[in-house]
């Protein structure tokens, strides 16, 4: 059996790549022995719960890269992994400094980062999650083709549990009559959450009937704090949680306002859970989003575009029913883990066979 040790900086709930390496970990390790080791999150017992040992560092600041590297050199020599995934280019980094490696490295970039050329994705394959970051590694970093293996993100439907139901949760939030906007992932500027109170900001001018919710952490949090007070908003801002798609459950909009985004989760799992999308044009969003089709798109940073598409979507029900149908096509048809994981599963093998291991 394969052992594979996945690296990352922190797994969260609200984390596209914490699900990522979720939902690979869940539907194969029946057939490799998975192993994580992160810098700390709050998702640890989502692991915790699949016997997946988890081992958190306490290693932060450039001062703690020597000890970090030191740690893992000896951990990977005491306990002879097959395979090290790196989901971080700074784990990647550190993992192709290791002398008389005896393992098979993978580094699957989640995300458009730009600097440090000389240092960068130094493993032995290089896993694409979209054609934007294709396109960079090779105009960019200038790595060649036979070294990237494009793989999609995925979905898995046995996620979908819901907690509370919707009239429930709604009665907690007391928000039973409101119209619910939702955005999940982390507050910083990439993400373009201040792009979406702007919007917001003028749409509740117009209904205050409407409100905000963000679930989430990061940098931004206390500037969307202060900006929705300010405004006297009806803005929520939720922490990381178990129970994400409770959330997805309750909501009439899922928006995504990103500057820069690979091929983001979020996008996945509203079309699994059939809920309008809005996303910005950029990046992974428009490889998947079509105009009118099975989302809506606006250009990043248009405010005005933003707020067009979203009362699109409040005021016209059966075209928000629609476009929520036709992306739940999509996303059953091609993004689910029957319709994926064997791709990982033929992958990890076959780096298992170069390295001798039948």
């Amino acid at each position: 059996m394969l052992k594979i040790l996945h690296l990352n900086n922190y797994i969260s709930y609200t984390s596209g790549v914490t699900r990522y390496i979720y939902h690979i970990i869940k539907n194969t390790n029946h057939i490799f022995e998975h192993e994580i080791i992160c810098l700390g999150g709050d998702a640890v017992e989502l692991f915790s719960n699949q016997n997946v040992k988890v081992t958190a560092l306490n290693y932060s600041g450039l001062f703690s890269l020597p000890g970090l590297y030191f740690f893992l050199s000896d951990y990977c020599k005491k306990n002879q992994f097959d395979i090290i995934h790196n989901h971080h280019r700074l784990f990647d980094t550190i993992t192709a400094m290791i002398p008389r490696r005896n393992f098979k490295t993978i580094m699957t970039i989640h995300s458009k980062v730009y600097g440090w050329k000389w240092m960068s994705y130094k493993a032995d394959k290089l896993i694409s999650v979209s054609d934007c970051i294709t396109n960079q590694l090779i105009s960019y970093y200038n790595k060649p083709v036979a070294k990237i293996k494009r793989m999609k993100n995925f979905v898995d439907t046995s996620d979908i549990k819901i907690y509370i139901n919707a009239f429930e949760l709604r009665k907690q939030l007391n928000i039973q009559d409101n119209s619910v906007i939702l955005f999940i992932g982390r507050f910083i500027k990439g993400k373009g959450t201040d792009i979406l109170l702007k919007a917001f900001n003028y749409l509740y001018s117009l209904d205050n009937n409407i409100v905000l919710i963000m679930i989430g952490e990061g940098e931004e949090e206390k500037s969307l704090n202060d900006y929705s007070s300010e405004n006297k908003l009806a803005v929520r801002l939720i922490s990381p949680v178990v129970n994400i798609f409770d959330y997805y459950n309750i909501a009439d909009v899922i928006v995504l306002p990103s500057r820069v985004d690979s091929f983001p989760y979020v996008m996945l799992e509203a079309g699994l859970m059939s809920k309008p999308f809005i996303g910005s044009n950029v990046d992974g969003i428009s490889e998947l989003i079509k105009h009118r089709i099975n989302g809506l798109l606006f250009e990043s940073e248009n405010v005005s575009e933003l707020i067009k598409c979203i009362q699109m979507i409040l005021e016209n029900q059966e075209f928000a029913e629609q476009i929520s149908r036709n992306l739940n096509d999509d996303i059953v048809s091609h993004y689910t883990v029957e319709k994926v994981i064997h791709e990982y599963i033929d992958f990890y093998q076959s780096l298992g066979k170069a390295k001798g291991i039948s």
